[in-house]
């Protein structure tokens, strides 16, 4: 009987508790606030009331806080637009030799703190109507130790009129004031470093798009992307922009804390569709874009209050994609397309990161700032490490293709240039044969100069032929050069025995020491067409060519000399194009100089022409030092 006694006395002052809405109170004696204590719990809130103002304390009710206002069982009662006033008391320990702080994260929208009665922050401008009212977003850190010793009535006075979340959504913290300064700005700063990475990310793919333009659509992709989580580090929670900028406008921010949200799903799915074209479904990605362009409609045209509730149906839609985008990843890598084999990875970590943020926005649960961050890290470097790998696999593709489409170009125009230097010395054979089929036609002997001059015009034919179907044969079949690293003074010994035999002089200059990048066996042919060109357009009376080689700055020269009929400027020009004729009596076949110039180019090597008519003419072949 006692015992039934008991409990109906506990049951009666329970409901005489709940109906006298008992006031806020947390009992914080004994605690040391080594680590903070969230000030989780009932608090005290006076709908549409700014209790600060006199004569203005009315009802309340008991609001769980962290939490919207107008969750439940308040959801009908409260809207979401508004304002009003919490409060809560705070006791401690008096005896507490540390001061203590609280920490305020953002208020939504703004928010006027009293503490004892005194006024210690205003975040904004509170108002009873949006006229009124200023909004502001920014964490603070406040010292209680001039509000009082052991007893603390906190007074927040809330007004919102541009968010679909209203009043505390976050939890408040006492602890001891320096050590939660320090944890403020200490995340701030980690966002600051991260927003670093990912601006210098950004850039450097822009500089890859402009250097590589056949990834012009993939690499401004990613960099948008990084550049849009750039910003999501300076002008979201912790919001350190705001703390740097503190008048930055709340309009502004507000717009751009959404849209960047969008541009970063946007240019990050554009990226993975244009990197892998061949496993991406279109009907996908227009639906995609098209969703998210219209989500950043709706952020520009619409109000705060409103873009910011939708935002919830866009996350979800974008984890979805997420989904598609792994599955694009993997697609391509088991058809073996070329990619980093940690871009999987890459996106498994974008797509965690993105869930965290999914949750922490419904306010399904708080995830952990340091977890958030170090997925943030790894998407900065390691991911960013991945996606690099795969341009570099990408631009070694790309190179090799254009490399290709070079050779093939090259050797179309060298057949194209063939074709039309042949003409001339099969149309001396030609018309050789038919002096000659007509002298035995008609009996006639051939006068003895009229014969040499067949004979001659016909060798000089036969050898052009000849040399031309060499050149030909020899630029056609030719693989890969065979370039390395060598020692200048092998250079020299090499083509010194290679060209002794040749009706020239040779002269190597002392103290040859660097080395280059080269292929001899292709560079013995360039100079061999050079020599041969030297020779073959100097006279009996002109001093003998001349093999030169020196080192000059950071370049060994290879120059070949020679004092014959040499060519004007308008000539110089047309070397390489088609026959260049010289004189009366002398032209230079356009393929020579061709070949020698091509080849040159394939190994990096610069080729000028010097030349003045009546005086000689000097080509240069210059090899970069590689020590």
């Amino acid at each position: 009987m006692r015992h039934f006694l008991v409990y109906i006395s506990f049951f009666v002052l329970s409901i005489g508790g709940l109906s006298a809405q008992t006031e806020s109170y947390f009992d914080l004696r004994g605690q040391s606030f080594s680590d903070p204590v969230k000030l989780d719990g009932k608090w005290e809130f006076y709908w549409q009331q700014f209790i600060s103002e006199k004569n203005n304390q009315g009802s309340f009710e008991l609001l769980e806080v962290p939490g919207d206002w107008y969750q439940e069982p308040f959801d009908k009662q409260f809207t979401k637009t508004g304002y009003g006033t919490y409060r809560t008391t705070v006791v401690v320990d008096g005896d507490n030799p540390e001061d203590l702080g609280l920490y305020i994260p953002h208020i939504f929208s703004s928010y006027k703190l009293l503490i004892n009665g005194d006024l210690v922050y205003k975040s904004g401008e509170v108002g009873k109507s949006r006229k009124e009212y200023q909004p502001n977003r920014e964490p603070k850190v406040f010292n209680l130790s001039k509000y009082g010793q052991s007893e603390y009535e906190i007074i927040i006075e809330v007004a919102n009129y541009d968010h679909m979340n209203s009043g505390l959504l976050y939890s408040l913290e006492l602890g001891n004031f320096e050590d939660l300064r320090y944890e403020l700005m200490a995340r701030q700063d980690v966002n600051l470093f991260l927003a670093g990475g990912l601006f210098i990310t950004g850039f450097v793919l822009l500089a890859f798009a402009i250097s590589y333009k056949q990834l012009e659509l993939q690499i401004p992709f990613y960099a948008l992307f990084s550049i849009s989580l750039m910003y999501r580090m300076l002008g979201a929670d912790p919001y350190p922009l705001h703390a740097l900028f503190t008048g930055y406008p709340f309009g502004i921010s507000i717009h751009l804390e959404y849209l960047t949200i969008h541009s970063a799903a946007l240019f990050g799915g554009l990226f993975v569709f244009y990197l892998y074209p061949n496993q991406t479904n279109k009907y996908l990605k227009y639906i995609f874009v098209i969703g998210t362009l219209f989500s950043m409609g709706c952020i520009v045209f619409l109000e705060p209050v409103v873009f910011t509730g939708l935002l919830k149906y866009y996350l979800f839609f974008v984890i979805v994609y997420v989904g598609v985008f792994i599955y694009i990843i993997a697609k391509a890598r088991i058809e073996r397309e070329v990619s980093s084999s940690f871009l999987v990875f890459a996106m498994v970590v974008v797509l965690l990161w993105t869930a965290f943020q999914i949750i922490t926005f419904l306010g399904l649960g708080k995830v952990p700032y340091y977890l958030n961050v170090a997925l943030m890290s790894m998407i900065v470097v390691f991911c960013n490490l991945a996606l690099f790998r795969t341009f570099m696999l990408k631009i070694q593709s790309v190179d090799q293709a254009q490399a290709e489409f070079n050779l093939n170009k090259a050797k179309q125009n060298m057949l194209s240039l063939i074709s039309h230097e042949i003409k001339t010395p099969v149309s001396t054979l030609r018309m050789n044969i038919e002096m000659l089929k007509s002298g035995l036609k008609s009996g006639k002997a051939i006068p003895d100069s009229m014969m040499e001059k067949i004979v001659w015009g016909s060798s000089e034919a036969v050898v052009d032929i000849k040399q031309m179907v060499n050149d030909f044969v020899y630029f056609m079949s030719r693989a890969d050069t065979g370039v390395c690293v060598i020692a200048a003074e092998e250079i020299a010994s090499r083509l010194t025995a290679r060209f002794t035999m040749n009706h020239l002089s040779i002269k190597v200059a002392s103290g040859l020491k660097g080395s280059y990048k080269t292929d001899l066996l292709t560079l013995e042919y360039i100079l061999s067409t050079l020599l041969n060109n030297a020779e073959k357009y100097s006279s009996s009376s002109d001093p003998t060519p001349e093999l030169c080689l020196y080192e000059k700055e950071d370049c060994l020269i290879i120059e070949v000399k020679d004092y014959g009929v040499g060519m004007d400027k308008e000539q110089i020009k047309q070397l390489g194009e088609t026959k260049l004729q010289l004189n009366e009596k002398s032209e230079i076949s356009g393929v020579g100089f061709y070949l020698a110039r091509e080849l040159s180019n394939q190994l990096d090597h610069n080729l000028n022409i010097e030349s003045n008519p009546g005086v000689g003419t000097s080509v240069r072949i210059e090899l970069k030092r590689n020590d």
